[in-house]
């Protein structure tokens, strides 16, 4: 086949290293289909290696001009030029095109949740703004041939809030990043990790989103200074230095006497991932909502125990093998923290768990071999088999 594969949605975080992997994966074991790229300057994607069957057909500029642009009018132009049989979107809305099987890769975990209210720490105009923008893009799930979803809540959840048809909508299971293993070694984020304090070190990797929820952070630092344990317990953060947000966050734990506690080391690299892992104890996710997030699957191939809103989402990806604290809750996220710190067994206990539910999720080159399957089915107006299944994939080919 020969696909257009839309990667201008993706600019930061987990999206980024999920596409880098998708495109590895193709130049790996996909060399009978054609790859023409589109993304966003300033994104490795534009650092690509073209090959054979990889080529950078275009790059869109970072600005809302350019991205918009390009959505109603830009993408069309490429079509037409380039002639794909399939434009596959990775987590972005659905491009308006005719003529073109158009699949989509879906992550907007706000459009299947409503009821977490995804936008209710922003100001009312941006509020307005969020759901302006949320508005528009339930509307273009509708125009795709296919809907593809990396959690089996999301199937159920895109056919009862949104009226897909089950025919459209296909799960298939997310993957470990082909970039984070425990072979995996990267010189620079290890020096820097060793110059950490130390302490029973508990990872926040992300960089901000207020879905992320590491506001919460400090105040669960407050929280562990008050129960008068652990005092080796500290938090490990990756946020952009001199941001806004990190500022507010960092002087939030100062006015709470915990900047002691809080290790703010910014943004790695996807290659150095592992290296976080490897130098950090545990794990913490106290996001709102998630469609699928990767610190979950890099926690348990890393061996280290994660910690997580109690949430539907949460529990449709973490299964047994996560420790659950009530959401937003200070208090229950410190004493499920002392707890795992002071309890071996419940910590080697997560863990074995975790390498129990790891065994359920696709490796990297099955996840991309089941996205492809997916493209195949729908451009040749075929379905694949189906089962309810929570971690086998719903509609995709084995």
């Amino acid at each position: 086949m020969k696909i257009l594969l839309n990667l201008v949605p993706l600019k930061s975080g987990g999206g980024v290293q999920v596409g880098l992997d998708f495109v590895a994966q193709a130049r790996s074991i996909g060399s009978e289909h054609e790859w023409g790229i589109v993304a966003t300057e300033g994104t490795p994607f534009t650092k690509l290696a073209e090959s054979h069957n990889i080529k950078i057909l275009a790059i869109i500029g970072s600005d809302i001009a350019s991205r918009v642009s390009f959505e109603l009018f830009g993408i069309r132009r490429l079509v037409a030029s380039y002639k794909p049989d399939i434009v596959y979107t990775q987590f972005g809305p659905t491009p308006w095109l005719r003529g073109v099987t158009n699949v989509v890769g879906c992550a907007y975990w706000n459009l299947f949740y409503p009821e977490l209210d995804a936008w209710v720490r922003h100001s009312f105009v941006d509020g307005i703004k969020k759901r302006i923008i949320d508005a528009y893009r339930s509307h273009s799930l509708k125009r795709a041939d296919a809907l593809i979803v990396e959690s089996a809540a999301i199937v159920l959840r895109a056919q009862r809030i949104h009226g897909l048809p089950a025919e459209k909508v296909f799960h298939v299971q997310p993957s470990i990043s082909s970039l984070v293993s425990p072979e995996t070694t990267h010189p620079a984020v290890k020096q820097l990790c060793a110059e950490l304090p130390s302490g029973f070190r508990v990872l926040m990797l992300s960089g901000y989103r207020a879905h992320k929820n590491i506001e919460l952070v400090p105040r669960i630092a407050r929280q562990l200074r008050q129960l008068n344990r652990n005092s080796d317990i500290r938090f490990v953060l990756t946020l952009r230095q001199g941001d806004e947000k990190t500022v507010d966050i960092l002087h939030q734990a100062a006015q709470l006497g915990v900047s002691d506690m809080i290790d703010n080391i910014g943004p790695v690299p996807a290659e150095g991932c592992a290296e976080l892992y490897r130098s950090c104890d545990a794990v913490i996710l106290p996001s709102r909502g998630e469609s699928v997030s990767n610190n979950v699957m890099e926690s348990w191939i890393m061996e280290r125990p994660l910690v997580v809103s109690d949430l539907e989402w949460a529990r449709s990806a973490c299964g047994p093998a996560a420790i659950y604290f009530e959401f937003d809750n200070e208090h229950d996220a410190a004493m499920r923290l002392a707890e795992l710190r002071e309890r071996p067994d419940l910590y080697n206990h997560i863990v074995q768990l975790g390498r129990e539910e790891l065994k359920k999720y696709n490796t990297p080159a099955r996840r991309y071999q089941q996205y492809v399957d997916v493209m195949q089915t729908i451009h040749q107006g075929s379905q694949g088999p189906r089962t309810t299944d929570t971690h086998t994939p719903i509609h995709a080919a084995n």
